[in-house]
């Protein structure tokens, strides 16, 4: 007979405090892998089935993750960051642990940003 375990935090349950922080909310988490595999089809020109295909996943995960309508598995997860950047590539899941929800910096925005920072600098000389 296996025990069952019951939920540290029942799921009703609004953000409590768990272990020194809030508990991490789905919408959060999904959110943040939406960005993550658009990110990925973006830069690579990719398709959900071509993006499948790299993680070793069907077309169906990687577009409900898209759409936040799934959670990816761990290992689909830590394939994101092993094929696709590491840490850098995970940092909003990352941040969903160590600080909770954070504004991800687009492709776009980080373009604006250097271009701001830039002129900011050449006006110092």
């Amino acid at each position: 007979m296996i025990a069952r375990r019951t939920n540290v935090l029942p799921a009703e349950t609004d953000a409590q405090q768990s272990f020194g922080g809030l508990r991490i909310l789905n919408e959060e988490y999904r959110s943040a892998v939406s960005k993550i595999v658009k990110e990925i089809e973006l830069e690579n020109d990719w398709d959900d089935e071509r993006l499948a295909e790299q993680l070793g996943c069907s077309k169906g995960t990687i577009k409900n993750a898209r759409l936040k309508k799934g959670n990816l598995d761990a290992v689909t997860m830590l394939n994101l960051g092993a094929l696709f950047g590491g840490q850098h590539r995970l940092r909003a899941i990352i941040a969903l642990v160590n600080c909770g929800p954070v504004q991800i910096e687009t492709t776009g925005d980080k373009r604006k940003r250097l271009i701001r920072e830039l002129a900011a600098l050449e006006e110092q000389q």
